[in-house]
């Protein structure tokens, strides 16, 4: 085997780990994309790098302990011309992968960001939580959306634009903040009755979050829904 086929074996030993780990990341611990300011990739870069380098070193180590008892690294990458030493190392890399990733992400919510917000605390600082943004708070956790299907109201700049069921918003991994309603003319119909009632006869009378976006002008309120399936559950008993 020539110097350049080895070269490209070693290379796609290298990335490999790395490559896996960001797509495993991206499937199971998704992140907005407008969150990255990287614009070049290269802090991304550097940690599929750096994770590579820990996956590589890694296996040097399981080798050299439960296989050959060699702890020169030359001769471990010389091993990697052997097919069979190359497939057995795609598995354990796969396997590595999958491992150091989610150790990674438990250690970042449960370690570094409890570190980091301790130091917070100390210099006067607001804390960090696991997501970056409101957005990301209200529409990938149950914080605030633990019982559905929920009315939301969604207005620019003093204006209605839309109400009804939330039936669909994106997921984490897309840059778009689009939501689905359904139901809409119904739930309009609601509101325009409760103009006229007093405030403790309305159904939609309140909201139990609004979202903000101060940037763009948008206001989304979500209604409480006790009145609503009270409402709903009456109906059904008298048909």
């Amino acid at each position: 085997m020539d110097f350049n086929m080895d070269s490209i074996i070693f290379l796609f030993v290298f990335v490999f780990p790395g490559a896996l780990s960001k797509l495993i990341k991206e499937r199971f611990f998704p992140q907005k994309q407008y969150r990255i300011s990287d614009s070049n990739g290269w802090v991304e870069l550097s940690e599929m790098v750096v994770f590579s380098i820990i996956v590589l070193f890694t296996g040097l180590i399981v080798r050299a302990y439960f296989l050959t008892h060699d702890w020169d690294i030359n001769n471990y990458f010389t091993s990697f011309t052997s097919s069979k030493f190359l497939i057995i190392y795609i598995i354990f890399a796969s396997f590595a992968s999958f491992v150091y990733t989610f150790l990674f992400n438990k250690l970042n919510k449960n370690v570094l960001l409890v570190i980091i917000n301790r130091y917070n605390r100390w210099k006067g600082r607001p804390t960090e939580g696991l997501y970056q943004t409101i957005w990301e708070e209200i529409f990938e956790t149950n914080k605030y959306l633990k019982k559905k299907p929920v009315v939301v109201s969604i207005e620019k700049d003093g204006h209605i634009l839309s109400r009804g069921f939330l039936e669909s918003y994106p997921p984490p991994q897309s840059p778009s903040n689009e939501l689905l309603l359904r139901y809409c003319s119904e739930i309009e119909t609601f509101f325009k009755k409760d103009e006229s009632l007093p405030a403790e006869s309305k159904i939609f009378a309140k909201t139990y979050i609004e979202y903000f976006d101060m940037q763009n002008g948008y206001v989304i309120k979500f209604y409480d829904m006790q009145k609503y399936n009270d409402y709903i559950n009456s109906q059904k008993k008298s048909s």
